[in-house]
Formats: structure tokens, C-alpha cells, sequence
């Protein structure tokens, strides 16, 4: 059995944040929606990879001696489960250019499509639109890669000029 740290790419002794961290984003990067791997495993072989990460992943976790207190759930089965949101119908609309992720939720929410339907569109994975919706700026891809995912979900919600939308999005990522 290999070691576990290694698996991750993280260092011995790494924190349960950390190898969670690490964890997150391979899962991410190897997931079945992934484009940068989709071409690149073949599904027996991204299984396997899978399964490695959520091993690792428990065996970091239980060599700490924490219990995994988070919210990633080590994945028994590869089933997303259906998120319930609260009804939005008297929600006001949130300002587009301040907070674009809470306006494409609004939206999606107003037009009764769930975050699983969306996934299954773009080919996103749920906890990647999440992540978009609340904007999460620490977790998001480069922009090249957002500007896509923003458009492709735009399209979904059948926005007509998404650039504004992409725009005011980009503008609340950090400067470097």
C-alpha cells in the first residue's frame, strides 16, 4: 500500500486541513466532469485513481486521530446527493455587479432548476457551481477557466449578454 501523504502530495505530517485541501482538489481534478483528464483515463482507471484518494484520505485522517469533522464526506458511493435549498420566491434580487455567483443562483433558483440539473449540463460538478454560486474565490480555477464555466452556466439560465456577468465576476477575483 503506498503512503498515504505521498498519494496526496502532501508532506508527512501534514495537517488534516491540509491533506482535506489536497484531497478536495484532486478529487476535483480526476473527477468524471473534469476536462483537463477527461481524455486522459479511461473509466476503470479513474475508478481506481478515485479510490486511492479516498483511502489516503481516511488513513491521514485516522493516523491524526481526528475524526474527519468537516464538510467533504469521505464518498461511499459516487452519488451527489440532492441538495434542498430554501424557497426563494419573495428573495430580492441580488445587485449582479457586487455579487454575480448569488445573482446566477437567484436566477436558477427563480427558474426551479436544481444544481444537479445544471451539473449535468455544463459538466461541472456540483461542488464546483457551488463554489461559483457563493463565490468562493480561493477555490475557483484560473480565469480563463471561470470566464468558460460562467458562460456555460449562463447558458443554461438562458442569459443573453453573459460577458457583463463574466466581467463583474472576474472583477471580484484578487489581484496579483
Amino acid at each position: 500500500m503506498s503512503d498515504p501523504f505521498e498519494t496526496l502530495g502532501v508532506k508527512p505530517g501534514a495537517s488534516v486541513l491540509e491533506a482535506e485541501r489536497a484531497y478536495k482538489s484532486l478529487k476535483e481534478l480526476y473527477s468524471e466532469d473534469s476536462l483537463a483528464t477527461y481524455s486522459l483515463l479511461d473509466p476503470e482507471q479513474r475508478r481506481k485513481l478515485l479510490d486511492s484518494l479516498d483511502l489516503a484520505f481516511s488513513r491521514i485522517a485516522a493516523s491524526i486521530g481526528q475524526r474527519h469533522k468537516t464538510t467533504t464526506a469521505i464518498p461511499q458511493a459516487r452519488v451527489e446527493p440532492e441538495i434542498v435549498e430554501p424557497k426563494i420566491e419573495d428573495a430580492p434580487m441580488p445587485d449582479p455587479e457586487q455579487h454575480p455567483g448569488a445573482y446566477l443562483r437567484w436566477l436558477r433558483q427563480r427558474a426551479g432548476i436544481s444544481l444537479k440539473d445544471i451539473s449535468e449540463r455544463t459538466k461541472l460538478s456540483v461542488a464546483r457551481l457551488e463554489d461559483i454560486e457563493l463565490e468562493r474565490l480561493d477555490r475557483l480555477p484560473v480565469p480563463v477557466y471561470l470566464q468558460g464555466y460562467i458562460a456555460e452556466y449562463a447558458r443554461c439560465l438562458k442569459i443573453d449578454e453573459p460577458r457583463r456577468l463574466i466581467d463583474n465576476y472576474l472583477k471580484q477575483l484578487p489581484r496579483k
